[in-house]
């Protein structure tokens, strides 16, 4: 071959340019002037020969390159040729043709992935790798799913390496279980990460030993905790009781002493101011600098009042207060103390803390491996049968248990058990079991299986019971998601007594048991024990021991009630209630049902489970005296509760039922049941006070150290519910909190933002008043409200004390999830409360009612925040007012999303709950608690008012009604008041109404008496009319000599003057004899000339800006009834509330002339109402009096 030069030519290539170049003999013809079309074939022919040629040079290049992973050349990623290629299709052949290359060339992807791998991680030869170490190198960022994907697919990967292929498949399902839960739960990994079986490589290790090591440390932790806090409580004991009853001396600072009880005082004092201006922050909210808000609107109180209110919220703090918590060295027991551990071990430098996370895991968990020795059983189980004591109907679906199997399509997700017991323990568990009679074995090809031939196995895990035992728990949730529930439980509950009251010669007494190990008594039917299985295979040797068959497999079987079984509180909560109501207890009108009208009658009695109540309402002669000096008289033998307390024990010894009697208490004063603390002299029931102290800790180390987990925050807020439940109108304040948590990462310590932490703040203020005081009362004012988007209104009545106890039995309990727009029966998933709804139903039409309010709201808005915003008029208008404090005002509403929003406590809707959380502090600071019932439209009083309209008379009231007080009243007595000549009485008289004697001087009555208020106070006056003297106010008497009496910048003028002074008094007098009717429930018509100086004063103001009230212009010379014969015009306005007084206000024709105005004895003779006006006031009383009877 010759060489050839750098960019030189081949002879080759010569020869080629020497052939024929048609190209150049198509240009020649063309410029000879030879026509296109001749030279067409010539055209064609070069376009097929350049085409063959292209085609020959690729393929003579692509023989000469190097293959790729992908078959073809490594340059035609950059090569240009190729006319298909070249016009778009080269990316979408390439993408065709690494797909093929998956399936087609598997083994260079492989070894080509794995040699970037190794260079990538640096892997020399010889070295040990696997692929986890290069998944571990990439940097995942927030991807934190992808990144367990990622891990998934590597375990496969390694697998299949290890040439374990079935693994890989088991592992490949196992994962696509794992993605579908957490898709499941809302992209929650926590869950979904247990199915695969991998280590999860998101969380850290939490502890350096083995599984079992870490649950004996956790329990020696326990155990020592709990040790710690006995030693507190003996040395407290020995000491004579808490250490702020001492008079020792605090150090709080270096050298700085303080004495105990100041200490608690100057807390106390602290933090109730804290708490008021929280009150104040919610109600008035944060005004801005040019802003009204600084001169708020509101009710102020005198001092006297203001320190009434402070004492009162001073006590109840100081009985929640201890020296400990006032220094923060309470210490908490429990599951209180595992957050308190938790808590402890979060440190935080505040404003020099970055990190995004605390490094403190946040779990907090009350399971415990199971410790055979320290498990709690009866000596012999199952020793009683259920099918025995039940009814009937009962009894056969006990008997036939497998008839509540659901067909297999149907069945809930079968999870997982949590079996907790060490392989150690396991022998000597089962051992325990059989010989308890617990259990029994069963042959494996006897137990139930799925569909896929797995069986159908529980777990077993312990809880914490006492310093010496551990309840046994039968997690049976693969069994559980194949049965139905029987929903038989109808439970009680401490917030029971929230319905409680004690009238003031009264108190309450309880008695109590408890059965030892009672789930374990009841025995399950002998075909339904196979349903039961838990635990591991049985051991050879044991199988051997227990003289069971060899070479066939056995399983242990519950033969008892599983505490975990789905039907189990049903069947234990069944038999309880049924042995009892055979000896008599029980008994339908004095049984407790949480969520259901409590008994009317004096016993109150329960069962929960295991454990019984029974209490009773004791009277004695005197009024109860609440100084801690009352001692209750001892219980008599004919006592109810003391003959059923009596039953109770014989129906125990008849079942075989054992009486845990180290926990037995008899008519206590002051006890515990169901979780609540009763104190039945002083009246209280709530959370036991220890709780709610240890409460307040944990909060005030959350908010000290601005950092939370999820876990702990939830706990949190499920003690805190618990708590509240005593008061439900402090749900409100779980404001933002629900929403903050969903947001949380599941795992690891977050900064709690600033609104978070015034809201755990909140929960602190309000823990000492969380709990209900049975001394309460129930306000005898009914009253119903009403909106529409743009008006409002109100009314009220007086009730009965049998009706309004009747009304408070009856009114909602628990309340309801609602939202804004939830006002639809088919959007609520409680039941419809029908008996409280007829009966208020009822009450609302049949009562006499008057209107305290009818108004248009300033903005339009949705209906049901303005039916919410009615409602809390009324009620701060009632709780700034001192004669409601201590009483549970009734209301009626037709909003199903208002009361079911104020029952409750609150609501899932921010504006709803806002509203609620507003009005709080009027209720705690007011003394004042809420009870609604939820009516019908047609029977709310207050619609009316709301849309502008008369009340209706009432209906007849029924005869059940009647006898709670209810009767119609068809007189209707009046009262002229500054009366003169007594026009207004000799017309009512004469039109056959009854009136008093006219009340002035002339008749020797003084208007200044008290036996009137007497009257008004006693319901014996319905209306009045009120028409005190005009002489000093008159705008003529500016016209005298020394000047005006009135000046128009003073109407009140000079008292010193003696004529300014009574007229001044005797006005005064009007205004309050009006506003004492106008609060009984009575009408009144204030009578003065229209150009008057009273009407200017600040006191006629304030009535005249009552909602009830409003004003009638009128000229007497419009009723004169002879043409041509006129006195003065004198025009004249009357203030009243009297619904028949609105077509009075007539005004002068303008048809006749009026002489001078008179001044002096004239004026006063002329001062009588025209007969006419007398006689058209008593035809319209008339009227509207017919209506009412």
């Amino acid at each position: 071959a010759k060489v050839r030069a750098p960019k030189g030519r081949s002879h080759e290539e010569d020869d080629e340019d020497e052939g024929l170049d048609i190209k150049k003999f198509i240009k020649k013809g063309l410029a000879a002037g030879q026509a296109p079309a001749d030279l067409m074939p010539l055209m064609m022919m070069n376009m097929i020969l350049e085409k063959k040629d292209g085609k020959k040079k690729r393929r003579d290049r692509g023989d000469k390159r190097e293959v790729s992973i992908l078959g073809g050349s490594d340059s035609e990623d950059s090569d240009s040729g190729g006319e298909y290629l070249g016009k778009g299709m080269k990316a979408v052949t390439t993408l065709h043709r690494l797909h093929e290359s998956i399936r087609r060339r598997p083994r260079r992807i492989i070894e080509q992935f794995e040699q970037e791998v190794l260079k990538e991680l640096g892997v020399v030869q010889g070295q040990p790798w696997t692929l986890r170490d290069w998944v571990r190198k990439q940097s995942w960022g927030k991807f934190k799913g992808i990144q367990r994907c990622a891990v998934q697919d590597v375990e496969v990967y390694e697998l299949i390496r290890n040439n374990e292929h079935q693994a890989a498949v088991a592992q490949v399902i196992q994962n696509l279980k794992s993605k579908v839960q957490c898709v499941l739960q809302g992209g929650e990994w926590q869950t979904a990460w247990l199915l695969t079986g991998l280590q999860d490589p998101l969380t850290r290790k939490e502890f350096g030993g083995s599984r079992e090591e870490m649950a004996i440390v956790s329990s020696y932790i326990k155990a020592l905790h709990d040790l710690k806090k006995k030693v507190r409580e003996n040395q407290a004991a020995n000491t004579g009781g808490d250490d702020d009853d001492g008079d020792g001396q605090v150090l709080l600072t270096e050298g700085a002493f303080l004495d105990a009880p100041q200490v608690v005082d100057w807390w106390t004092k602290a933090f109730v101011n804290t708490f008021v201006a929280w009150g104040n922050f919610i109600t008035l909210g944060c005004p801005s600098e040019r802003g009204s808000g600084y001169e708020p609107r509101v009710g102020y109180r005198c001092l006297a009042d203001a320190r009434a209110f402070a004492d009162k919220l001073l006590g109840e703090v100081e009985e929640f207060v201890c020296l400990e918590l006032a220094l923060g060295r309470l210490g908490c027991d429990g599951k209180r103390g595992c957050i308190e551990h938790l808590l402890g071990q979060v440190h935080c430098t505040g404003a020099a803390c970055y990190a995004g996370f605390a490094q403190v895991k946040g779990k907090v968990s009350t399971a415990l491996p199971v410790v055979a020795e320290r498990v709690a059983m009866p000596e012999q189980a199952g020793k009683v049968d259920p099918c025995e004591w039940l009814p009937p109907d009962r009894a056969e679906v006990v008997r036939h248990l497998d008839r509540l199997r659901k067909p297999e399509e149907t069945w809930e997700e079968v999870v997982a058990s949590c079996h907790r017991v060490p392989p150690e323990e396991e022998d000597a568990l089962a051992r325990k079991l059989v010989a308890h009679n617990m259990a029994i074995p069963v042959r494996e090809d006897l137990l139930p299986r799925d569909r896929d031939g797995r069986l159908l196995v529980g777990g077993l895990f312990s809880v914490a019971k006492n310093e010496l035992e551990d309840r046994l728990i039968f997690d049976r949730r693969p069994e559980n998601a194949a049965m139905e529930r029987l929903e038989w439980a109808r439970l009680p509950s401490g917030a029971c007594f929230t319905r409680m009251m004690l009238e003031e010669d009264e108190y309450l007494r309880g008695s109590g048991d408890d059965l030892r190990n009672y789930y374990y008594t009841p025995r399950l039917p002998e075909d339904w024990i196979k349903h039961n299985a838990v635990g591991r295979r049985l051991s050879q040797s044991l199988s051997k021991e227990l003289g069971l068959p060899e070479g066939v497999h056995h399983r242990l079987c519950f033969r008892v009630l599983g505490m975990g079984d789905v039907n189990g509180c049903d069947i234990a909560q069944a038999v309880h209630e049924a042995v009892l109501q055979k000896r008599g207890v029980l008994s339908e009108g004095s049984a407790l049902i949480y969520g259901t009208p409590v008994p009317r009658g004096p016993s109150w009695e329960g069962v929960y489970i295991d454990d019984l109540l029974i209490c009773q309402k004791c009277r004695v002669s005197d009024v109860i005296p609440q100084d801690g000096s009352f001692v209750a008289p001892p219980p008599q033998e004919d006592d109810v509760d003391v003959q059923k307390v009596a039953q109770a024990e014989i129906a125990y010894e008849q079942a075989g039922l054992l009486r845990a009697v180290h926990k037995a208490f008899r008519f206590e004063t002051r006890f515990k049941a169901w979780g609540a603390e009763i104190d039945g002299i002083k009246g209280q029931v709530g959370t036991p006070l220890t709780v709610r102290r240890q409460l307040w800790m944990l909060l005030h180390k959350i908010v000290a150290t601005g950092w939370c987990c999820q876990e702990v925050l939830r706990k949190m807020l499920g003690y805190l519910s618990y708590v509240f439940q005593y008061r439900r109108e402090l749900y409100c304040l779980q404001h933002h909190v629900y929403r903050f948590i969903s947001s949380m990462p599941p795992e690891g310590w977050v900064r709690l933002p600033a609104y978070i932490l015034d809201e755990l703040r909140s929960y602190a203020l309000h823990l000492p008043f969380s709990f209900w005081n049975m001394r309460n009362t129930v306000n005898p004012t009914l009253i119903a409200t009403d909106a529409t988007p743009t008006t409002g209104g109100s009314v009220s009545t007086r009730m009965p004390t049998s009706l309004a106890e009747e009304l408070w039995r009856l009114s909602e309990m628990k309340g309801e999830a609602v939202r804004l727009d939830g006002d639809c029966i088919e959007e609520l998933c409680m039941e419809e409360p029908r008996e409280p709804s007829l009966v208020a139903s009822i009450v609302g039409k049949s009562m006499h009612w008057k209107v305290t309010g009818s108004y248009t709201f300033r903005q339009t808005s949705h209906v049901n925040l303005q039916e919410l915003r009615a409602l809390r008029r009324e009620l701060v208008r009632m709780a700034a007012a001192g004669e409601h404090q201590g009483t549970v005002v009734v209301a009626l509403n037709d909003s199903r999303v208002v009361v079911g929003a104020v029952s409750k406590g609150r609501s899932s809707s921010f504006k709803l709950n806002g509203m609620l959380r507003g009005l709080l502090p009027h209720l705690i600071l007011g003394g004042v608690s809420v009870a609604l019932l939820w009516i019908e439209t047609a029977a709310n009083p207050a619609d009316y008012p709301s849309r502008g309209l008369s009340l209706p008379p009432p209906r007849r009231a029924p005869g059940w009604l009647r006898k709670l007080g209810v009767a119609r009243n068809c007189i209707i007595k009046g009262l002229e008041v500054f009366a003169g000549v007594a026009g207004i009485t000799k017309a009512h008289l004469e039109a056959g109404f009854d009136m008093g004697p006219p009340v002035d001087v002339l008749y020797g009555l003084d208007a200044r008496s008290a036996w009137i208020d007497e009257q008004i106070e006693a319901g014996l006056l319905y209306w009045l009319w009120l028409a005190p003297p005009c002489s000093s106010f008159s705008a003529l008497r500016n016209l005298d000599a020394g000047g005006p009496l009135r000046p128009k910048d003073h109407p009140a003028g000079n008292e010193s003057v003696p004529e300014v002074a009574l007229g001044n008094a005797l006005w005064r007098r009007a205004l309050q004899l009006a506003w004492k009717i106008l609060n009984a429930g009575g009408y009144f018509f204030l009578e003065h000339p229209r150009g008057s100086m009273a009407w200017a004063l600040a006191e006629t103001q304030q009535l005249m800006s009552h909602q009830a009230v409003y004003m009638i212009t009128l000229d007497f010379c419009a009723y004169t009834g002879i043409e041509g014969v006129h006195g003065t015009q004198k025009p004249t306005r009357l203030l009243t509330n009297a619904p028949w007084g609105r077509g009075l206000g007539k005004r002068c024709p303008g048809n006749h002339h009026h002489p001078p105005a008179l001044r002096g004895a004239r004026a006063k003779a002329a001062g009588a109402y025209p007969p006419s006006f007398c006689a058209q006031l008593a035809n319209a009383f008339a009227c509207w009096a017919a209506t009412q009877c």
